[in-house]
């Protein structure tokens, strides 16, 4: 039966839902989880409750999407039985959206969660043994091995496909990358892993290793070593790596701002614009970069809440400040928005970016907290 997603607007919703027949398969605080007959669908509609069909979408892994029940059927085409008494990765998909008691009960059941996909599905590190238990839980609809076909990103194949189906995944075709075309990859490891192993294995294949991090690799390689890369158990993904480039300064232009502002003059000046995001700059409105100093109407931090607890390496209440410790991502954007090229005017430069509304301020909401591995 489909599932739904039913809306609670008022203290009678709850009762009216049950009162329908619909299985209930979890609870949130505005909304319920519910198997339905077509018929219980109507019931609920002719009650005024709102609902919505869960929607199935396609699990994403290195820029591949694939259906779930894909992954499955892969893994009955061609087995993977990863070595007990070590960390293997599985992908496994929950019965809908998470909450902090069901991701508690994964890692009781002894799963690692390393990242949330989407289609309601989780990457996990858990021993061969301890999968049982884990598909057993009662909100776990299905478990299936995170397969190497997965870890390649369709850029680097020679016949990319977005959408993977399940003789796609069964296995990496080696035979699509039997050139020795060298290609710059990113390659990464799960938290834990040896990445000198890695390292040592690209160098054996003949590979130029550029950068090590505890992570991740960057390398120039042979396009064959790819598929052996992907078989090694403990890499995540693998993706094309390109040197960054700097190019922000093509927005504006694409958005048509510079004509606007001179036909009419729109700066932005006597605007104030709210952006909540990772942090800004050191997060001291004195000594901020030059292009956003001195415009700055305030800027604050909010704790972690208690519900966000769970997907953070943060506890309660923690506040780790307004500035952009982590990422530069809020600081990437307050640039685009206002920033007005005053660093560049300062180092002397030709050519002076500025952002959107050089000319207004900004209220910063610092909202990032590092998330949980």
């Amino acid at each position: 039966m489909p599932k739904l997603l039913v809306t609670l607007r008022t203290p009678g919703d709850r009762d009216a839902v049950r009162d329908t027949g619909v299985e209930v398969l979890a609870e949130y605080p505005d909304s319920l989880l519910v198997t339905s007959t077509s018929g219980q669908a109507r019931d609920l509609a002719d009650r005024g409750v709102e609902t919505a069909p869960l929607p199935e979408q396609p699990v994403q892994t290195a820029g591949a999407s694939f259906q779930f029940a894909a992954a499955v059927d892969a893994q009955e085409t061609a087995a993977i039985e990863p070595e007990p008494g070590r960390t293997a990765y599985w992908l496994v998909k929950l019965i809908g959206p998470p909450t902090a008691d069901w991701l508690g009960e994964l890692t009781e059941a002894g799963a690692e969660i390393h990242g949330s996909l989407s289609g309601f599905t989780l990457l996990v590190g858990a021993l061969p043994e301890r999968v049982q238990a884990i598909r057993d839980l009662p909100r776990v609809e299905e478990v299936t091995p995170y397969r190497p076909a997965m870890k390649v990103s369709p850029k680097l194949h020679p016949r990319p496909r977005r959408d993977l189906d399940a003789a796609y995944l069964a296995a990496v075709d080696a035979d699509a990358f039997t050139d020795d075309a060298l290609q710059m990859v990113e390659v990464s490891v799960f938290p834990g892993e040896d990445s000198g192993a890695l390292v040592r294995r690209i160098r054996e294949s003949g590979g130029t290793v550029l950068t090590v991090l505890p992570s991740s690799v960057v390398a120039s390689l042979p396009r064959t070593v790819i598929a052996d890369l992907a078989d090694l158990q403990g890499v995540q993904a693998i993706v094309p790596y390109a040197f960054s480039q700097t190019s922000n300064d093509r927005a504006a232009a694409v958005m048509g701002v510079p004509a606007v502002a001179e036909a009419v003059g729109l700066t932005g000046a006597g605007q104030i614009v709210g952006i909540a995001d990772s942090g800004l700059d050191n997060g001291d409105p004195e000594t901020l970069h030059p292009d956003v100093r001195g415009r700055v109407a305030g800027i604050t931090s909010w704790p972690t809440r208690s519900v966000l607890a769970p997907f953070t390496n943060d506890p309660p209440a923690h506040d780790d400040g307004p500035a952009d410790v982590e990422s530069g991502h809020g600081t990437h954007v307050t640039g685009s928005v206002l920033g007005n090229g005053e660093a560049a005017r300062l180092a002397g430069a030709g050519t002076v970016p500025a952002g959107t509304a050089p000319a207004a301020q900004v209220f910063f909401q610092a909202v990032n907290h590092p998330i949980a591995s």
